[in-house]
């Protein structure tokens, strides 16, 4: 019951994760399938996000059957529980004691800095080693919430934000992907659903930009070795003798 209190005060992402935004909740179709409630198929409502699911959905399969009757809570606040759980409990405090890293400064020279999450705040700071009048030489920091996209490419984080994107480079690639693991946790848990909502939308058209880029590219490339085989081809056939080229068109 505490576990589901907890979803209730805050935590739960799941009152608009698998419904429209503004579609009002109803009691009379699951609002995972939208498939209607009747006899054979009963409705059981999740006391933590207060969704009406079919029993296909509240408590998932076991060998292909549904099974819900030994959860408290629906398949997907369950997993949200133990995720919250294992955040709190292993990945968090080690993310609030930090570990340095080497980014840019406003000068975009490189220079080294500690990186560490706000719990309380929710924001992921980093702050030059460098002190001046016991104060970082230069420092940043960004809400959880805002941070539409983590990635890990050998040993640099890159954090992309709506406006901005900010990549620390780590000791080894080990570490990175350990802050990529536990940034991506704490967007979902400490982010509150109006930042989650704004980005799922970011997110999305970064993804479409992102595939945009790709093709425009891919097209440039084959652009490229096409005109070089054919320019290359063209070469190969000026340096034929007259004989041979006209056997060939022969």
């Amino acid at each position: 019951q505490k576990q589901l209190d907890v979803l209730k005060g805050g935590f739960s992402k799941l009152s608009t994760q698998d419904s429209a935004d503004d579609e009002p909740l109803r009691d009379d179709i699951c609002t995972k399938c939208k498939v209607p409630f009747s006899r054979w198929r009963r409705r059981y409502s999740c006391p933590a996000c207060n969704r009406h699911l079919c029993c296909w959905h509240y408590g998932g399969t076991v060998v292909g059957v549904p099974c819900c009757c030994w959860r408290s809570a629906c398949a997907a606040c369950t997993l949200e529980i133990a995720e919250n759980a294992e955040f709190h409990r292993d990945v968090c405090p080690n993310l609030v004691s930090g570990s340095s890293a080497m980014t840019k400064d406003a000068s975009d020279k490189v220079i080294p800095v500690w990186v560490s999450l706000d719990k309380k705040k929710a924001t992921m700071t980093w702050a030059s080693l460098e002190q001046r009048a016991n104060k970082p030489v230069f420092q940043g920091s960004t809400r959880v919430g805002a941070v539409v996209q983590v990635r890990a490419t050998a040993a640099d984080l890159t954090l992309t934000m709506e406006k901005d994107a900010r990549t620390l480079t780590f000791a080894d690639a080990q570490e990175a992907e350990y802050w990529r693991k536990g940034v991506h946790m704490a967007t979902d848990v400490l982010s509150s659903d109006k930042e989650r909502k704004t980005r799922r939308t970011a997110l999305q058209q970064l993804r479409t930009t992102e595939l945009a880029e790709r093709k425009q590219n891919a097209e440039e490339r084959k652009a490229k070795f096409a005109d070089a085989g054919m320019r290359y081809t063209a070469e190969a056939m000026s340096k034929l003798p007259a004989t041979t080229i006209g056997k060939a068109a022969t």
